[in-house]
Parts: C-alpha cells; sequence; structure tokens
C-alpha cells in the first residue's frame, strides 16, 4: 500500500470540501505557489506552465535517484542532524504566517547542518489525515525529512531549481534588464521530491492546504472547480 493510500471507497466520508482540496493536482498547486510570488506577475502564462513542470519534473528525477535508501540513511550519511521538537520546547516566530502548520525546516551551517521538526503541527496533521487515509506518524516525518533534505542538496550543490528551469530576465527600464529570482520553484520541487521519495498519494502541499482550511485561512467558497485561491 502506498503512504497515504485511501483504507476504502468511502474514506474521504462527507466533507466534499476536504476532498476537493486532497485531490488537488499537484501541477495546480504548484502554479499556485509559483503566482503568489511578486516576481511572478512578469511571467507568461507558457512560462509558468513551463517553470512549474520543469520543478516537478527535477524533484521526481532527483527523488527516484536517491531513494534505493531510506532517508535516515541519508541524512546520517550526509552528517545531518534531527531535531524533534515537543510543545513548549520551542517555537515560530509569531512573525511567521504559517507558524502553526509548518512542520520542519531546515538549518544550514558549514559543519552544522540540522532539520527541527515540529511535532505538535505534525501531530495534528496527523490526527486529521488519520480520517481519511493510512497513515502514520513516522511516514509525515519522513515526507518532513525528504522535503528538508532536498532544499540541502541545494544548498550543498549551490544549485537552485529556478536556475536549473531556463533564465528569465525582463527589461524595466529602457536598457535595464533584470533576470528575475524566484524561490518558490524549489519548494515546488521539494514537495515533488518528497512526494515521490516516500510514495505519498497525494501532493504534500495538498495536505497543508487542508490544515489552512482546518483553521478557516482558507474560505470554502474559494475552492471550487479543482482550483483553490487562499485568503
Amino acid at each position: 500500500m502506498m503512504v497515504g493510500e485511501q483504507r476504502d471507497n468511502n474514506i474521504l466520508r462527507e466533507d466534499k470540501k476536504t476532498e476537493a482540496i486532497l485531490r488537488i493536482p499537484e501541477a495546480v498547486l504548484a502554479e499556485e505557489l509559483l503566482r503568489d510570488e511578486k516576481d511572478s506577475r512578469y511571467l507568461t502564462a507558457e512560462e509558468v506552465k513551463m517553470i512549474v513542470s520543469s520543478s516537478i519534473e527535477i524533484g521526481k528525477e532527483r527523488a527516484e535517484a536517491l531513494r534505493d535508501r531510506p532517508i535516515l540513511e541519508r541524512l546520517e550519511n550526509a552528517h545531518i542532524k534531527v531535531r524533534y521538537i515537543e510543545p513548549g520546547e520551542e517555537t515560530f516566530s509569531d512573525m511567521n504566517p504559517y507558524a502553526s502548520v509548518q512542520e520542519a525546516q531546515l538549518l544550514y551551517r558549514p559543519g552544522d547542518v540540522q532539520i527541527k521538526v515540529w511535532m505538535q503541527p505534525l501531530r495534528f496533521k496527523l490526527k486529521l489525515l488519520s480520517n481519511y487515509m493510512d497513515i502514520t506518524e513516522d511516514d509525515l516525518i519522513s515526507l518532513c525529512l525528504c522535503h528538508e533534505y532536498f532544499h540541502s542538496l541545494e544548498f550543498l550543490e549551490k544549485k537552485r531549481v529556478f536556475d536549473q528551469c531556463g533564465t528569465y530576465t525582463r527589461e524595466f527600464f529602457p536598457g535595464l534588464r533584470r533576470k528575475l529570482r524566484l524561490t518558490s520553484p524549489s519548494e515546488i520541487a521539494a514537495h515533488s521530491f518528497a512526494r515521490t521519495y516516500t510514495g505519498f498519494l497525494y501532493s504534500p502541499e495538498a495536505t497543508d492546504l487542508l490544515m489552512l482550511y482546518q483553521e478557516e485561512r482558507v474560505k470554502e467558497d474559494r475552492l471550487y472547480d479543482g482550483g483553490v485561491y487562499r485568503v
């Protein structure tokens, strides 16, 4: 059974909004994530789709090349420490708008690379998702670790995902061109990497969106036709 596979045909139960969120295609979520960035407004619709598809493929291909070993073994071999933060020990800053739903963070310093996993939001997500699928705490931890491991590879190899998607420059003033610099392709690729590495059924970003929906930070009337619009 794949990680996150539905237990039976009725597992999504009566909440049609929840079903809609979980089933939003990876590319749709990725495109929305890209369009959230300020510089994305300078991209054409074709360029947006190209960057999204390239980012997803970069994450997928990298995961397929590395998934022959457990992620914890990969982290140990890379000398990346994992810290599990229990409630009351440490929290994200209140300035972080996603502090209540973000479960992991990579801290990359030469000679001291670590991944922090916040257990409180992770367990909230587990409780939520376990109503709809077969999933364990270890499954969610693996998703987090895979996501952050991908980011560590970007730092180590000094190779940003956006730079691998092509060169995008725009003329803002006559004779003055600037290269666009977007960070969301890295997130898109990391989601794809984690999903492929673990065999998770849904897009990891869909599970984050589900948590925001539970916190009423995604309005019901903004979820329709397979698309999503956040508050």
